[in-house]
């Protein structure tokens, strides 16, 4: 029979065994939450507050480089709607995840009033949002040294709209357009559009029927987004980034109508 020593020995041992294996399995818990409430930092540096001079105007926007930028890359600017900011955008967004991603210049260009002028006629020198980008697309260009063939304009509702009004008024610098819960602007001289644009609507989004006309009327290429009223679908960025990433402006290329329903 093993003596009272071995069996308390046996005994120790097991319970050791024990509870390092509980510890293991909390370290191994912890972790996982670690994971999920803290994530890795994205490899992106944000710089807010930034400004240029336009006119008489600062006008303010924020950029967001990935760190692994290389050159020559793209440019994306994200216009946000009435009532955001570029932070508010960009939280509901979650472009900056697609910019680390896909390794381009994201900017998020900052509205001067409560809304982008989508009603001043394209030739008219008082729209001061249009100047905006005017000056700024050279800069950022220059800057951080990207590819001009190569810039992109998002909108989220009229944001969308303004993203639009680039879409019929700068194809020479504007590669392609994703307009994402926004109706066309309300001008009746505008050109017909010349740069690629992608229309988002959710079908609950009372702008939807508007859109969907829109589309239909202009043969522009659209997603129909299952449930979501007026907000972003996160779900279809990896789309966005495909329409966009196949133009440059000097491919001449039109896109046909699609009708996706997810």
């Amino acid at each position: 029979m093993p003596s009272n020593y071995s069996l308390y020995r046996n005994t120790s041992v097991s319970n050791v065994k024990r509870y390092l294996l509980i510890v293991v399995v909390l370290l191994s818990a912890v972790g996982v939450w670690l994971l999920i409430e803290r994530p890795i930092p994205l490899a992106v540096d944000v710089l807010s507050g930034q400004s240029i001079l336009v006119v008489d105007d600062t006008r303010r926007f924020t950029v967001v480089v990935p760190q692994n930028l290389s050159p020559n890359s793209p440019l994306v600017l994200a216009f946000h709607g009435t009532g955001d900011t570029p932070e508010t955008m960009a939280a509901y967004s979650q472009l900056d995840t697609l910019a680390a991603l896909h390794g381009f210049v994201l900017v998020y260009p900052a509205v001067a009033d409560s809304n982008w002028d989508t009603r001043s006629a394209p030739a008219d020198s008082t729209n001061s949002d249009l100047l905006f980008i005017d000056h700024l697309l050279p800069n950022l260009i220059n800057q951080y040294k990207l590819n001009p063939r190569r810039v992109y304009a998002i909108g989220m509702s009229h944001g969308a709209t303004f993203a639009q009004l680039l879409a019929a008024t700068r194809s020479s610098q504007i590669a392609a357009v994703v307009a994402h819960s926004g109706t066309p602007p309300q001008i009746d001289s505008l050109p017909t559009y010349t740069s690629p644009t992608l229309l988002i609507i959710g079908d609950d989004d009372p702008a939807y029927d508007s859109v969907i006309h829109h589309a239909t009327k202009s043969k522009l290429p659209y997603i129909s987004v299952p449930g979501p009223a007026h907000e972003w679908s996160i779900h279809h960025n990896n789309d966005i980034w495909q329409f966009l990433s196949g133009h440059t402006t000097q491919s001449g290329k039109s896109s046909t109508t699609q009708n996706v329903t997810e």
